[in-house]
């Protein structure tokens, strides 16, 4: 094995392989789903399964399994977490004080508004609140998400902004009925930096099914061809999935970061499969030089589960 593992390294660095979410090791991480509930219901969502409520325990308990599984680094998910605040509060009060929350992931639910107080206290112990919305009003965020806000969202972006201005980062779906060019990226974020937002995520859309059959599919590689003839990323699995933009729109927005997240075949819609994908596969599975993810979700009700169903972790009896 030591041989063919110095052969799978060769053959790595030959290729330039980059090193994807996916086939990441962290060893530290613990990704917490704290609701599997989500009030939206996205066209393009990962999990339209997102209903449960069942057999949570309390934020308290949570926070001991988080305490127990000895991970120091956590990411807050769902469904959509902030719709049990007053539970959620007491989670994050009650985790260790040497665990660090990565991320709140949310799209901002009417509920976070109505206790904007105990979302304050949270974000005092967030590294950063990942907000999802997908456009320039509240009127087509309620269209992306087919549900009613009840509220103004974008108002309350601008107050977090103002609040927690380096901890507010927004993300939101690149769909091709929505983009067209890169125009329709500066337009996005000329709207939220004039709400103060200075940190974006923008993702292709994945939702399970091979990209050719993904009707409102569009990669980052065609939209910037759009406008530079031939530009091309390489493929996502091959060349990287998680790409930094900032340099593109930095002459207009120069204090933005701006990344995106591609979609490879893994996730349903992306890239179709080069030889160079073929190769990297290869030399994962049999050569064994690349780790596989290695960041267990903890679920609501206390539950683990490994992030790939074929990958045992410890971790998931010892919780």
């Amino acid at each position: 094995m030591p041989k063919l593992t110095k052969i799978g390294e060769f053959l790595w660095k030959l290729f330039r392989f980059k090193t994807n979410y996916c086939d990441d090791s962290d060893f530290e991480t613990l990704f917490v789903r704290f609701l599997s509930a989500c009030p939206n219901k996205c066209k393009f969502c990962f999990d339209a399964s997102c209903t449960k409520l069942d057999n949570l325990i309390s934020g308290a308990d949570l926070a001991k399994k988080v305490e127990k599984s000895g991970r120091k680094h956590i990411m807050i998910s769902g469904g959509e977490p902030c719709l049990d605040m007053q539970r959620l509060h007491e989670f994050v009060i009650s985790l260790p004080s040497d665990v660090v929350v990565e991320s709140l992931m949310t799209s901002l639910p009417k509920m976070a508004f109505e206790h904007k107080d105990l979302l304050d206290e949270i974000l005092q112990r967030c590294k950063l609140i990942d907000i999802s919305t997908h456009g320039n009003s509240n009127e087509e965020d309620e269209d992306v998400y087919g549900v009613k806000l009840g509220y103004n969202k974008q108002d309350f972006i601008k107050e977090l902004a103002s609040k927690f201005p380096e901890k507010v980062f927004v993300s939101c779906v690149i769909v091709a009925s929505r983009f067209k060019s890169l125009y329709e990226i500066k337009q996005r974020l000329k709207h939220y930096t004039m709400l103060g937002v200075k940190n974006f995520y923008f993702n292709e859309v994945g939702d399970n099914k091979p990209f050719e059959l993904a009707s409102d599919y569009i990669s980052i590689d065609e939209l910037y061809s759009r406008s530079h003839e031939d530009f091309q990323f390489g493929t996502a699995f091959s060349d990287g999935c998680k790409i930094d933009l900032t340099s593109t729109f930095a002459e207009d927005y120069p204090e933005v970061m701006v990344k995106c997240r591609r979609r490879c075949f893994r996730c349903g819609a992306g890239d179709n499969l080069s030889w160079r994908d073929v190769i990297k596969q290869w030399i994962q599975a049999k050569l064994r030089i690349a780790p596989k993810m290695a960041t267990p979700v903890l679920h609501g009700d206390g539950t683990a589960t490994a992030w790939f169903s074929e990958v045992e972790y410890p971790l998931e009896e010892e919780i």
